[in-house]
């Protein structure tokens, strides 16, 4: 049989046809290998292990709670409601019980699935797998923040499965199964935010890809979307199952979602607002010409979207756009994964992505950024003490101890409460590990989460019920500049009629529950509709007056309120001894009626109040002011009443004189030793610390002036432990105050700090700085 010999040029490009082969082939394997080194690094960055100590303060006391309420007999809905739910220990486990155990055990899963929907992810695109470099290199630009922030990696992972197939080709055990687990994790631990942006995401992806193709879905991928969607309800009732404890649980969520953006609001510096709307800027921008040129689909951007706007109008009310870019930048990258594989988009997409990460660096403070932010070691240290597990919960321990010696209360106090149920306002839960005390949730853990006047009634209504022998610890402590009283006023007015005063201790009032509940009578004196700009006169009277004020927010405030934020809103106060004093309100609390006249403006009023009916000053006149009034109408209805059997005496200056003098005769040295230190200044707060060796564990105030403008009055009570050290008493003498807005007009300020009620200024003051416009 005769041969055939090739062609010379057919043999040329059959070994051209080869040698691309195998260059494609050597390209990926490089890809491939790079890839996976780039993941593994990734891997080991995000590993969301950690072992926290509990600790004292505003912020560690409701991560105590999280950690404690969840393994008692109160349950998250019908006893106790937060910005988390029943697992919210997730994001801060504790050595509370096997939470640390559990809290690892969960948070690797959740790690796990994120991990290997990456690597599916790069599978699914290892002919085109840039937008995989994006995702997993925006990964560990953002590592600081996930590791902190555990629901992050939650929704990171969540949002892939959302994305990984279209509806119809998903699999049940493979996606709908991990989702669904995910999304319940997301209503137990992040109800609010997390869940909601979550399950919105999942619902737009779901109905835009068939509205998209003009098409229904099929019976399979209902029951599949259905399986989702009731996952979390199935997975509450598994831990509490009671149906009007779901109802509660879900109406708290929405009151908690509602309130947030006002009562939570902060004036952030104009760079914050300027990087979130660049990074917004940008990211739409893609999205829409991504959308015009085909290359997007509407379900991912919708999906994408909902959770970037959430993050972003959460950052925006508290937190800034350092904590939401590297966030945003996930999101972005989620995006990229979804582009189809064409050059433009690739190209389009990464010059997005660069353009964002300077963003997102600068406002970082790139020159201030440490390598050691992205030095693998400490992570790796922290897996290491998963296999010394014993030695690494003893340290936990230690630490534990140490931390709450600071809130260790007098035996004299210990000794009234005597294993009695105990319930903490406003928010130092830490003293209940710190002392062993029974606790009792208020409803929302902390006083000020009464974000509306559903939740401050229904944390009055909990308040109400608790059993007969409860006692309640009292301090004057707020955060924002608020009213701690005014925050709550339907729950001030259980206090008031529910509880009497059994021992006052200097910093803290222990109140013991009534027998009986004091009811008083308020009678209408007079309802208008008035300028909340202008002064409104409290009437005259020698009797309790309440007040009631209806704000009504403009379609602009509700719209602010809903997508951005409303900034801070205060009342003016003036009395009978001068003012006007400011606190920071929020309107919607307001609308139940609270005694005006005699409301404690200080920790010795509250003290006056409760054990001896005294009101140390007569609120004569109020008014409102701050920018926040902007997203309500001008005209509220205020309505005063009076209660003619409400048992308050006013004393005049002569009598609180007295009082104070026999007080301070009998129970305190008539001189005093003043020590303390004004230490630092900066544009946005100042530090110290006072107190008066006589009384080494009496707090005393500071006063804080402007040249010769008084600024606050400001209680040295926060524990150092470097104070306690050089045995400055207890060490809860330290002060910080944030400084107004007000002095940021460019010009230079001498900042003095004085000893209250004397000339005489702290060591290192004053201080002077300029002041630069925001």
């Amino acid at each position: 049989m005769p041969t055939i010999e090739k062609e010379p040029d057919a043999v040329m490009k059959s070994a051209e046809l080869v040698d691309v082969s195998n260059l494609e082939r050597y390209a990926l394997r490089v890809t491939g290998i790079a890839f996976y080194l780039l993941l593994a690094y990734a891997a080991s960055m995000t590993l969301p292990l950690v072992f926290n100590s509990t600790g004292t303060g505003l912020d560690p006391s409701w991560q105590f709670a999280l950690n404690y309420f969840p393994g008692s007999d109160y349950k998250f809905g019908p006893d106790v409601i937060f910005t988390s739910g029943p697992l919210g220990f997730l994001n801060w486990p504790e050595g509370v019980g096997w939470n640390l155990a559990i809290a690892s055990a969960v948070r690797i899963l959740v790690w796990a699935v994120l991990i290997t929907e990456l690597v599916a992810a790069y599978h699914r695109r290892r002919f085109a797998p840039i937008p995989c470099f994006f995702c997993v290199l925006s990964v560990v630009l953002a590592q600081p923040i996930p590791i902190w922030a555990f629901d992050q990696i939650l929704a990171f992972a969540a949002l892939l499965l959302i994305v990984r197939d279209h509806p119809e080709k998903q699999r049940f055990w493979r996606t709908t199964f991990p989702l669904s687990i995910l999304t319940a994790l997301a209503f137990l631990a992040f109800p609010g935010r997390d869940y909601v942006t979550l399950m919105a995401a999942f619902a737009l992806y779901f109905a835009l890809t068939y509205w998209q193709e003009r098409s229904k879905p099929s019976r399979t991928s209902l029951l599949r979307f259905g399986w989702v969607v009731a996952a979390p309800f199935i997975a509450y009732l598994g831990y509490n199952p009671s149906v009007t404890g779901l109802w509660a649980y879900v109406a708290s969520i929405i009151n908690l979602m509602s309130g947030y953006g006002v009562a939570m609001s902060l004036q952030r510096p104009l760079s914050d607002d300027l990087c979130l709307g660049v990074f917004a800027i940008l990211l739409l921008s893609f999205a829409i010409y991504g959308a015009r040129r085909k290359w997007l689909g509407i379900e991912a951007i919708a999906c994408v979207m909902i959770p970037f706007f959430a993050g972003m109008r959460y950052s925006a009310v508290r937190h800034g756009a350092t904590m939401f870019n590297g966030f945003g930048l996930v999101l972005f990258a989620i995006l990229l994964l979804k582009c189809k594989p064409v050059k433009a988009a690739t190209v389009a997409g990464g010059m997005t992505w660069a353009l964002l990460c300077i963003v997102s660096l600068a406002e970082m403070n790139i020159w201030a950024l440490s390598l050691q932010l992205w030095n693998p070691a400490p992570h790796l240290e922290q897996i290491g003490k998963v296999f010394h597990w014993k030695r690494s919960i003893a340290s936990v321990v230690a630490k534990t101890q140490a931390n709450l010696r600071a809130d260790a209360l007098p035996d004299s106090l210990l000794a009234r409460i005597h294993g009695a149920p105990v319930v903490i306002f406003p928010w130092e839960l830490a003293y209940g590990p710190a002392n062993r005390l029974n606790l009792v949730p208020l409803y929302t853990l902390q006083s000020y989460t009464a974000y509306t006047n559903w939740l401050d009634r229904a944390t009055a209504h909990h308040l109400t019920r608790t059993p007969g022998d409860t006692r309640l610890l009292v301090e004057w402590k707020s955060i924002d500049w608020r009213h701690p009283l005014l925050d709550v006023p339907a729950t001030w007015e259980a206090i008031y009629n529910c509880f009497e005063g059994e021992l006052a201790l200097p910093g803290v009032l222990l109140l013991k529950k009534k027998d009986h509940p004091a009811v008083f009578n308020f009678k209408g004196v007079k309802r208008t509709i008035s300028d909340v700009h202008e002064w409104q006169n409290v009437p005259d009277r020698e009797h309790a007056v309440s007040v009631s004020v209806s704000f009504s927010p403009t379609l602009l405030g509700i719209a602010r309120g809903f997508l951005y934020k409303i900034n801070p809103v205060y009342m003016d106060l003036e009395t009978d001894h001068g003012g006007p004093m400011r606190f920071r309100v929020v309107p919607d609390v307001l609308r139940y009626p609270f005694a005006i006249n005699c409301l404690p403006l200080d920790q010795c009023g509250l003290e006056s109040l409760v054990f001896g009916h005294v009101c140390q000053q007569k609120v004569k006149r109020f008014r409102f002011s701050g920018d926040g009034l902007d997203s309500f109408s001008s005209w509220a209805e205020v309505a005063f009443a009076e209660a003619p059997d409400a048992p308050v005496r006013f004393a005049s200056e002569n009598v609180l004189e007295s009082e104070s003098s026999a007080r301070a005769d009998s129970t305190q040295p008539t001189s005093t030793q003043f020590e303390g230190s004004f230490d630092t200044l900066d544009v946005v707060s100042l530090d110290g610390w006072a107190w008066d060796a006589v009384r080494p564990n009496v707090t005393i105030k500071v006063e804080i002036y402007d040249a010769v403008r008084l600024l606050a009055t400001v209680t040295a009570e926060g524990f150092r432990a470097d104070l306690k050290c050089v045995g400055k008493g207890n060490g809860k003498h330290a002060f910080h105050y944030l400084l107004p807005l007000t002095l940021r007009d460019g010009r230079l300020h001498t900042i003095s700090v004085r000893y209250a009620g004397t000339a005489s200024e702290l060591p290192g003051s004053p201080k002077s700085l300029i002041f630069p416009k925001p």
